[in-house]
């Protein structure tokens, strides 16, 4: 049996799972002004994918700090990823590379903000 309380504040960051047919899209940075900044949008839906992973991989980006993550918005041939995936599209570019899709607090915090390709303004595909 538990013998932890529940804590009284919410997350700041929830967390979120894809369903069958939803997943979550966030702000790549903290450049994007998009109101609300984290989504929940049907996976056939076009956003750029951020990807990132806690080992070196290579053209990823090291973002030190706090994050301590490796980040790109490149796909496998080292081109920018388009910025029109859908989800399942966006998730098999990043683990095409042995990365995931960023999570909503990591695009938050700009651990994924030197990812390139210019999203950091826009809504992208987070887990």
């Amino acid at each position: 049996m538990p013998t932890v309380e529940p804590s009284t504040l919410p997350s700041v960051y929830p967390s979120y799972s894809p369903t069958a047919n939803h997943a979550v899209v966030a702000c790549g940075s903290t450049q994007c002004t998009i109101d609300p900044s984290t989504a929940i949008v049907p996976i056939t839906s076009a956003y750029g994918v951020r990807c990132c992973s806690e080992n070196e991989i290579q053209g990823f980006v090291y973002t030190g700090g706090t994050c301590n993550l490796w980040s790109s918005s490149l796909n496998e041939e080292g081109e920018c990823a388009a910025h029109d995936l859908s989800y399942y599209d966006a998730k098999a570019v990043c683990e095409g590379q042995g990365a995931r899709l960023c999570t909503v607090e990591e695009n938050a915090n700009n651990c994924s903000k030197a990812a390139r390709c210019g999203l950091n303004a826009e809504l992208v595909w987070s887990q």
